[in-house]
């Protein structure tokens, strides 16, 4: 999870299906899920890794690893324990797996670039619930269960872990090589790593980009992102972290006549609505606030 294992982002042998299955016929079921990651098994750990564990840095795919270690454990697809231990008890009742649009108009559609923004169809199609590489960014989620989300990593009493164990996640840090901490959060300042900001981000196909950010010595954190290509993306969803900091950070001064909120939140509206969160791995912040 904090990239010091030497695996290859991908494995040299990979096999071709990992994205999507190579034959639908068969069906899109847990079990072919399931089966595609322990593939992925095979083949990462057969390669000749980049450096020895712990002796360095790359992304790679230790995250799949780990989830096929959870399903061979418990039988379970991997994100239907997610949805037993993490959304139901948080009530995070628009969270889910894959699809952000099951029809042509409800919901946000990712966009690639080719000239202008083109719709990415890939998002809405029911084969996207079915990556193998999904749980290392596959989530989907609507912006009040992001915000339920970062709760739980915030507040004191945890619902889905103890704090001990909540604080390993965060802060752990398993090598001088990596700030990445053992949970795969970015830990901003690993010489205090118990009271530093931890932050996640990612994209997916580079037709979206998301980032959040806990602030936890201060006991608030952020979420914004975009559903658009990451190259302007990731600069938009930088601007809203900026403007909601302000925010946070001057609240009275800005805002010193409205005392109804306890915390402020935003969103850019180019069109009709704010749509779905999606969480991503990636190199250090998570969440999308879509179209």
């Amino acid at each position: 999870m904090a990239h010091t294992s030497g695996m290859h982002y991908n494995p040299l042998t990979e096999p071709g299906d990992q994205w999507f299955p190579a034959d639908l016929s068969i069906g899109l079921t847990d079990a072919n899920v399931m089966e595609r990651r322990v593939k992925f098994v095979h083949a990462a750990v057969l390669d000749v890794p980049l450096f020895a564990p712990g002796d360095g840095f790359t992304y790679g795919g230790g995250a799949i690893v780990a989830a096929a270690m959870f399903e061979r454990r418990t039988g379970v697809r991997f994100e239907r324990l997610m949805q037993t231990h993490l959304f139901a008890p948080l009530n995070m009742d628009h969270s889910g797996l894959g699809v952000t649009s099951p029809g042509p108009l409800d919901g946000p559609w990712l966009h690639a670039w080719s000239g202008a923004h083109v719709p990415h169809d890939g998002a809405h199609l029911p084969q996207a619930g079915y990556h193998s590489h999904g749980v290392v960014g596959n989530y989907v989620m609507s912006a009040p269960d992001m915000g339920r989300f970062l709760r739980e990593n915030l507040t004191a009493a945890p619902q889905t872990m103890s704090a001990a164990t909540r604080n390993s996640v965060h802060s752990k840090m398993v090598s001088p090589k990596s700030n990445t901490s053992r949970g795969g959060w970015n830990v901003w300042n690993p010489a205090q790593p118990d009271s530093t900001a931890i932050s996640h981000n990612g994209d997916d196909a580079h037709s979206m980009h998301a980032d959040m950010v806990l602030h936890r010595a201060s006991g608030w954190g952020m979420a914004a992102g975009s559903n658009c290509y990451n190259l302007f993306a990731q600069p938009a969803v930088h601007d809203m972290h900026n403007i909601m900091t302000t925010m946070v950070t001057k609240w009275s001064a800005l805002f010193l006549a409205i005392q109804t909120h306890r915390c402020p939140r935003a969103c850019i509206r180019p069109r009709r609505w704010c749509g779905p969160i999606r969480i991503t791995a990636g190199c250090s912040p998570v969440g999308r606030v879509a179209r």
